[in-house]
């Protein structure tokens, strides 16, 4: 008998301490469960994310900008300078307006007594792409803000 009743507190020892794991796990399955729901949302919300992305990047003409390249890009010399300003059929005044700078300024950029700072250069740069008409619209409009 006594094999019995010790196989009997086995079994029911093996039954409660199954019982007590399931009631101690259950929380934790439930939370893994969540986890892989909400992972497998942000997937797809990742997925969708990527294919907007791609559209847009096809949508979107590959041609390079335009950007205003760094002053440390920016060649300048006192020579150029003074031909840009004859290319464009400006005068020391006019080419101030359009840079933004004063003529006194201009005048020693052209005669080399001192060199435009990074501001400046971008400026510069910026003034070598206008054409000669485009030049004269630019002073046009400044003109017509100076008598407002």
């Amino acid at each position: 008998m006594s094999t019995a009743l010790t196989n009997a507190l086995k079994s029911e020892i093996s039954r409660l301490a199954r019982k007590e794991i399931k009631a101690a796990t259950a929380p934790l399955q439930k939370a893994v469960t969540r986890l892989r729901r909400d992972n497998a949302a942000l997937k797809r919300q990742s997925q969708n994310l990527e294919a907007q992305l791609k559209r847009l990047g096809k949508a979107t003409p590959t041609a390079k900008a335009a950007a205003v390249p760094s002053a440390k890009d920016v060649r300048f010399s006192p020579g150029l300078l003074k031909k840009l300003r004859k290319r464009l059929g400006l005068s020391m005044a006019n080419l101030a307006k359009i840079l933004g700078v004063s003529i006194n300024t201009i005048m020693n950029w052209e005669s080399g007594k001192t060199r435009p700072r990074a501001t400046g250069l971008q400026k510069i740069s910026s003034a070598r792409q206008l054409s000669p008409a485009a030049a004269r619209k630019l002073v046009g409009k400044s003109r017509k803000k100076a008598k407002r």
